[in-house]
This record gives C-alpha cells, sequence and structure tokens, in this order.
C-alpha cells in the first residue's frame, strides 16, 4: 500500500509523524528527534512531568527506561507491524486457516492463493472458461463412445442428425454434472459462512491440455480438471469431511435419478436413442463421483475418509455399485462396450 515518504529515508509510509522542532514528517522508524538527525533544535525532549529519567551510567540503583525509550520501543513496534501487514499473505490452495479479514478473493486483499490460475477474474469468468473446456472434453469422449469400433454408431432408429447431435447431448450432461460436483462443495461451504469460490487451477488447465493432446496425437481418452472451488477455512474434520462429500453425493443422486429414467424410456419406447443418452449418462457421472472418493491427495476421498470411514465407505459402494451396472450390466448385455 502506497503512502507518503518519510522526510528522512524517502521510504512510503501509511502513517507519518510530524516533528514539531523541525516540522518534518518522519516515519514511525524516524519520528523522534534523535533518529532522523534533528536540525530543529536540541534533540532531548524536556522530561514529562512523573515519568523518571535515567540515572547517571554508573549509579548502583536499576535502569528505569525514560519516556524517550518508551516512546522509540512504542514507534518501532508500530513499524514492525506495519511493514508485517503490507507482506502479502500466502495460503496454499483450500488452506486449513481460520485468521483472515474481509474477502480473501478480493485483489486488494493482499492474499495469494497458490496454484490459482488468474486469481482477479472474476468467478463467473472461471465458470465460462471451465465449462467450455469442460464441454470440449466431453464432446471428445462422446465422440469416442460412438465410434464405429464401439458399436454406439449402429444403435437401431439413429438419424443423421441424431448421430451428429448425440455427442453434444452427452457432453451436456457431463459437463453438467462437473459444475454441480463442483458447486455442491460451494454451497456447503457457504452454509459454515466459509469464503468459496470456483477458480481455475493452473495444474488442472496443464492437465487437460496434455490431455487434449495425448488425444489427438496417439488417441488416448481424454482427460480434464480445469478448476475446482477454493473453500477457504475448513479447519474442523466435520466441516472439511461433509463439505467434500458434498461432490460426490451431487454426482450419486444425479446418476440415481437417470438411471431410472433410462429404463422408463425404453419401457415407453419413446426412442432407444434416449434409453442409451441416459445410460451414459449416468455411467459418466457415477465415474466422476467415483474417481474423486480416491482417498489421495486433494480428491474429496481423502478428507471424508478422515472424518467418517462409513461414510466413505457407503458413498464409494454405491457409486460402484452404479457404475458397474451400467457399464459391465446394462452395456455388455446389450452388447455396447464403451
Amino acid at each position: 500500500m502506497a503512502g507518503k515518504k518519510c522526510d528522512y529515508c524517502s521510504d512510503n509510509s501509511p502513517m507519518l509523524f510530524p516533528c514539531k522542532q523541525c516540522g518534518k514528517a518522519f516515519c514511525a522508524m524516524h519520528r523522534l528527534p534523535a533518529k532522523h538527525d534533528c536540525s530543529g533544535g536540541s534533540t532531548s525532549p524536556a522530561p514529562v512531568h512523573g515519568m523518571a529519567h535515567a540515572p547517571a551510567h554508573g549509579a548502583a540503583t536499576g535502569y528505569t527506561p525514560s519516556y524517550v525509550d518508551q516512546d522509540l520501543q512504542f514507534a518501532e513496534s508500530i513499524a514492525r507491524s506495519q511493514a508485517q501487514s503490507q507482506q502479502p499473505r500466502e495460503y496454499v490452495w483450500e488452506p486449513k486457516i481460520t485468521e483472515f479479514d474481509g474477502d480473501p478473493f478480493d485483489p486488494a486483499s493482499g492474499v495469494v492463493l497458490k496454484g490459482v490460475f488468474w486469481p482477479k477474474g472474476k468467478e463467473i469468468l472461471h465458470i465460462i472458461i471451465a465449462f467450455v473446456l469442460m464441454f470440449f472434453i466431453g464432446t471428445l469422449i462422446s465422440r469416442s463412445m460412438l465410434s464405429p469400433g464401439s458399436g454406439l454408431g449402429q444403435i437401431p432408429g439413429f438419424e443423421p442428425v441424431e448421430q451428429a447431435l448425440f455427442p453434444y447431448f452427452l457432453a451436456v450432461i457431463s459437463t453438467a454434472g462437473f459444475l454441480i460436483h463442483e458447486f455442491a462443495h460451494r454451497q456447503t461451504g457457504r452454509r459454515y459462512k466459509l469464503p468459496a469460490k470456483f477458480r481455475l487451477l493452473t495444474f488442472g488447465l496443464l492437465l487437460t491440455i496434455t490431455g487434449i493432446v495425448l488425444y489427438f496425437s496417439f488417441g488416448f481418452p481424454p482427460f480434464a480438471l480445469p478448476g475446482a472451488v477454493v473453500v477457504i477455512g475448513l479447519e474442523r474434520k466435520d466441516q472439511a469431511g461433509k463439505c467434500k462429500a458434498a461432490g460426490p453425493l451431487s454426482n450419486l443422486i444425479i446418476a440415481v435419478i437417470l438411471l431410472p429414467v433410462a429404463f422408463v424410456s425404453a419401457y415407453l419406447k419413446i426412442g432407444f436413442e434416449y434409453f442409451v443418452l441416459f445410460v451414459l449418462g449416468t455411467y459418466m457421472n457415477s465415474f466422476l463421483g467415483l474417481f474423486n472418493m480416491l482417498p489421495i491427495g486433494l480428491l474429496d476421498g481423502h478428507e471424508i475418509m478422515k472424518y467418517k470411514k462409513w461414510l466413505w465407505v457407503l458413498l464409494f459402494a454405491s457409486l460402484l455399485g452404479i457404475w458397474l451396472f451400467t457399464y459391465l450390466g446394462v452395456m455388455n448385455v446389450l452388447g455396447y462396450w464403451l
């Protein structure tokens, strides 16, 4: 934070102290006449009534600080606190801290969130960029599912227009699952009155770009993790566990809704392509939740496992069961391998 310059050291200072003897203004470290070689008079101010001076050198009694010494100590403490307050506070991504003033996402707060790409950008812009990347990756995955070798390209009743639009519909479902997952984290954090916003991650963007390059270069399945919700202040184990569990739980709820819808659409014979769309949507959402349940690193499963093991087992088993049912059950029986 910029301020006026000290007339002695020329450093910027948010607070200047005028000298009554020379009339100039100085920072806290040089506010006393003895500290700035004052030329306006004596550098030894008159004593204040009731304050003791230091005894002569060699006196038998202990040294009693004069008001000048006490004032100097006070000024130096002010200078140290000002210097510390001007240093940027660096917090790692999703730190377990509770001491912060105002909004740590505000560019003027002085907080540096490590690992966050473009930290000063508005949240809506982070969300839009993540949506575009996830939609693009989802389209690539959907196209690979519809390749001739997968069998899905020969679905009965698929018209050319439906064949062309199907990957985009499936990409919408997968992208929605990702965003709902992250916003579940966000809203749970805000329920505890903690600062929480979606942010692009530097490592996640590099991972996403690498996945796209590998897909077009070698045909590897694309993967993406462009960003995540950053929640600041998750100190308590129960808060961290519930906040982390909200993401996979949202994917489980989506999968539980989509799978019955798929069978209802098949029963009503409204179109076999809708059955395939909802089944694949179930598969992708259950896989997203299942992957995040791995108890490693920054994934949700790590904090959930530390919070309550039975909750981790319940979520993991539920997501695994649905994923296996869609992959090994429905897909295999119908002969549509992913």
